[in-house]
């Protein structure tokens, strides 16, 4: 499973993600206009961002293996996994 670091985030948290063996994992060294952001992802299951990166609807459109978002250190985090029982009041 590919999964594409696309803002800066710790160390740690990468070298976690590298350490499992069925993630490939391709950090960006620096924030990507969309359309360069495009064929990083075509073949792409995650995006880890923060918020340089906006994942648009052609980045979307363009990862069609794409199963999961995360944003590290963050509420959305649990949120794209498990939506709280209030998720309707959060804008």
């Amino acid at each position: 499973m590919k999964i594409v670091v696309c803002d800066p985030v710790s160390a740690k948290g990468i070298a976690l993600l590298k350490q499992r063996p069925e993630f490939e994992v391709l950090v960006l060294d620096k924030r990507l206009p969309e359309a360069e952001l495009l064929p990083m992802v075509a073949d792409a299951a995650a995006l880890v961002v923060r918020s340089e990166t906006k994942i648009t609807r052609r980045v979307l459109e363009a990862a069609p293996s794409f199963a999961s978002s995360g944003a590290p250190a963050s509420a959305w985090t649990t949120w794209m996994s498990k939506p709280p029982p209030n998720a309707a009041s959060w804008s």
